[in-house]
């Protein structure tokens, strides 16, 4: 079996837990269920199936389930092996059982929405909110623009902390907003306003400019030029 470099084999972290047998077919006994782990390569993957069945006096189940065969550590292998096996009411509980169920943040999926959480919040550091009426005004201007963009190529965006700038050649417009100043100055080319959206929702009256991605109604637009200011240079 060939296992990715960076990666731990889930059955070599099963073996720490106590299960016992071959690489590709583990078991533990939780007293009314001998649970066993097959490792099996599956779509250019390799998975862990769960199964067993299990007895008590109250109910009874087969256990089929299918976990990913390769951790990014053994937390992560003890959190996800306790994940599949968590609502099955065995009458030996080991204490990794009741750690891996702690170790929740471990699991590959928490993992990246707290990525993707941690990313947006950082994101959201630099957003400038505006009134909704002024801001429906500047997407006008910038409508306007848009249709006459060979007179108006390119289109510049300021924000020291209080007011936003916006500027193509001799045209500019000045709103109010609340955020962080900005270090740099965006420049977009106008025909990239082919993205502004028909009508504007009320929250999305903000502009974002966050490692070099310009965000405006909710759109992204990564062919953004940043220029440094000179107050903040």
């Amino acid at each position: 079996m060939f296992y990715n470099e960076d990666k731990i084999p889930l059955t070599h972290v099963l073996k720490e837990l106590g299960f016992t047998g071959s690489s590709s077919e583990l078991q533990y006994d939780f007293g009314n269920c001998v649970v066993t782990a097959h490792e099996v390569f599956e779509i250019f993957s390799l998975v862990v199936f769960f199964s067993g069945y299990y007895i008590n006096k109250r109910s009874a189940a087969f256990i089929e389930v299918k976990a990913p065969g390769e951790v990014d550590s053994f937390n992560q292998g003890v959190a996800l092996t306790a994940y599949y096996l968590r609502n099955y009411d065995f009458e030996i509980k080991p204490d990794w059982l009741k750690q891996g169920l702690e170790w929740e943040y471990e699991l590959p999926w928490r993992k990246q929405w707290a990525e993707r959480e941690s990313k947006e919040k950082e994101r959201r550091e630099f957003e400038v909110q505006f009134d909704y009426d002024l801001f429906k005004v500047l997407i006008k201007k910038l409508k306007v623009w848009y249709e006459h963009r060979h007179d108006h190529p390119a289109i510049q965006f300021t924000f020291d902390g209080e007011v936003m700038r916006i500027q193509s050649g001799e045209d500019s417009m000045l709103l109010g907003g609340k955020g962080k100043a900005w270090t740099s100055t965006a420049v977009i080319e106008t025909i990239e306003l082919e993205k502004l959206p028909k009508r504007i929702l009320r929250h999305y009256a903000e502009i974002i400019l966050h490692n070099e991605v310009f965000y405006l109604c909710f759109g992204k637009y990564k062919n953004v030029q940043c220029l440094d200011n000179p107050e903040t240079a």
